[in-house]
C-alpha cells in the first residue's frame, strides 16, 4: 500500500509540473488510485487519460477494472471492448470481460 501511495504522490508531482498533460501519467495515476481502493478518483483519472489520448487502451482497461470492482458490469464491458478495439491483446480488458461473462454464466464467451 505504501508503494502505491508513493507512486500516487510521484504522479501528482509530475502532473503538476507538466506544461502539457500526458495521458500515460494520468493512466498510471488511475492505476495507483485503484490499487488504493479510491475507485471514483481512479475513474476520473482514467477518463482524463483517454480524453488526452483516445488511443490509450490501458486507460480504458483501467477504467473497466474500476467499473468491475464497483459492480457496474455494463460499463465495464463497454470500456473493455473499447480497450480491445485499440489493443486486442490487452490482458486487463480480456480479464474483465471473462469475469463478467463468468458471472453471467456465459461460459462459452468467457473462454
Amino acid at each position: 500500500m505504501a508503494q502505491n501511495q508513493d507512486a500516487l504522490k510521484d504522479y501528482d508531482q509530475l502532473i503538476a509540473k507538466m506544461e502539457k498533460p500526458d495521458s500515460d501519467y494520468f493512466s498510471g495515476r488511475a492505476h495507483s488510485l485503484a490499487m488504493l481502493g479510491r475507485y471514483t478518483e481512479a475513474l476520473a483519472a482514467s477518463s482524463k487519460a483517454f480524453e488526452l489520448n483516445s488511443g490509450n487502451a490501458q486507460a480504458y482497461a483501467d477504467r473497466a477494472i474500476c467499473y468491475r470492482i464497483m459492480d457496474r458490469d455494463d460499463e465495464c464491458m463497454k470500456d473493455a471492448d473499447a480497450a480491445l478495439q485499440i489493443d486486442p491483446k490487452n490482458v486487463d480488458a480480456l480479464q474483465c470481460k471473462a469475469c463478467i461473462e463468468l458471472n453471467r454464466n456465459h461460459l462459452d464467451a468467457a473462454e
